[in-house]
């Protein structure tokens, strides 16, 4: 059940943002890969309006995903009520930047911890 709502989450998340891309790069092919820490920064630090909605779009999966991760385990969301996608963009920037030995891992995970730094997890 977990993972049939994460992955619900993640694809409202990014498909809503699905028609600014005109073609996949390999790092948004789900089939080979997901998105590295890296890929995330440059969507998110970009100049280009397309790329900061797609960045957009992917904190949203990822934050509804972990809310959903934690809601079924029973616990509460690591971020404050109101907390907004731009507010998660720039706690992962400012993390990425602190952090960018993590350029190469999965993006999700560097996010997560982003947020948790930003934002410590409650444990019940």
């Amino acid at each position: 059940m977990k993972i049939f709502l994460a992955a619900a989450a993640i694809v409202t998340g990014i498909a809503s943002h699905a028609n600014a891309q005109t073609a996949l790069s390999p790092a948004s092919d789900a089939s080979t890969s997901f998105k590295s820490a890296g890929d995330v920064f440059k969507m998110c630090t970009a100049n280009v309006n397309t790329d900061l909605s797609e960045c957009l779009g992917y904190m949203e999966g990822i934050t509804d995903t972990q809310y959903l991760l934690r809601r079924a385990d029973k616990l509460p969301s690591c971020f404050p009520a109101g907390t907004r996608n731009t507010q998660i963009q720039d706690a992962f920037v400012t993390y990425f930047m602190a952090h960018p030995a993590e350029r190469e891992k999965e993006g999700a995970l560097v996010i997560f911890a982003a947020i948790k730094a930003r934002w410590p997890c409650p444990e019940k």
